[in-house]
C-alpha cells in the first residue's frame, strides 16, 4: 500500500506510522517554514514525510527515529533527495543544533506494543521528553514545530512551554470527528 501527499508517495509498512491527518497537518507547517539555508530535524521521522518535504524545499534534512526498520523505510522514501538518516532515542544520538525541529510524536494513550502508536500510558511520555530538551537542539532563532491531540491535554503541554521559558503559538488546528489536533510552534524569540 502507499499514501500520497502532493506529488510524494509513501510506502507503508506494519509497526511505521503511515502519513495521515497529523502528518499532512505537519507536512503544511513544513512547507511553509522550510527552504534553502535551513538545517533540519524530523525527529521520528516515521515514513519520511516531514524530512521529504524539507528536502524537497532544499533543507538540509536530518532524519531520526528510534527504529531501524522506520529508518530503512523512510530512506527508501526519500529515494534521491538529500537526507541523513540516524538511529536515535529522541535526541539520544543527535549532537547538533537545529534551524527548524519537527516531531509529531505518538500520543494515543497506552498502546502499548505499537512503538508507532504509544504515547505511554497518558499519551504524554515522548512528547514531555521533547518538551524538556528540543530547546538544546535548536539554533539561535531556531524554532520547534509538534503535533498534539486534545486526546493528551493541551494545557499541560502550554504549562510546560511557559516553565521552560518559550514562547509559543498555535499554528494550524484541525477538528476530526473523535480529537482535535494541534500543531503548536515553539522558539525562545516568538514567531
Amino acid at each position: 500500500m502507499t499514501v500520497f501527499f502532493d506529488e510524494f508517495e509513501f510506502k507503508e509498512k506494519e509497526g511505521v506510522y503511515s502519513p495521515r491527518e497529523d502528518s499532512f497537518l505537519l507536512a503544511k507547517v513544513v512547507k511553509k517554514h522550510s527552504g534553502k539555508g535551513k538545517r533540519v530535524l524530523d525527529l521520528g521521522t516515521g515514513s519520511g514525510i516531514q524530512g521529504i518535504v524539507a528536502a524537497s524545499n532544499g533543507s538540509e534534512v536530518v532524519s531520526s527515529d528510534v527504529s531501524e526498520t522506520t529508518l530503512k523505510l523512510a530512506e527508501e522514501n526519500a529515494g534521491d533527495l538529500q537526507t541523513s538518516f540516524v538511529q536515535s532515542d529522541l535526541f539520544s544520538e543527535i549532537s547538533s543544533e537545529f534551524d527548524l525541529i519537527f516531531f509529531n510524536p505518538p500520543y494515543l494513550p497506552g498502546k502499548e506494543g505499537h512503538q508507532d502508536l504509544d504515547g505511554g500510558k497518558k499519551g504524554r511520555e515522548l512528547l514531555d521528553r521533547f518538551l524538556n530538551h528540543f530547546r538544546d537542539y535548536l539554533a539561535d532563532g531556531g524554532k520547534a514545530f509538534f503535533v498534539q491531540s486534545s486526546l493528551n491535554d493541551f494545557r499541560k503541554t502550554e504549562e510546560i512551554l511557559k516553565q521552560k521559558g518559550m514562547n509559543f503559538w498555535i499554528e494550524e488546528e484541525k477538528k476530526i470527528p473523535w480529537e482535535k489536533l494541534r500543531v503548536y510552534g515553539a522558539s525562545e524569540n516568538g514567531r
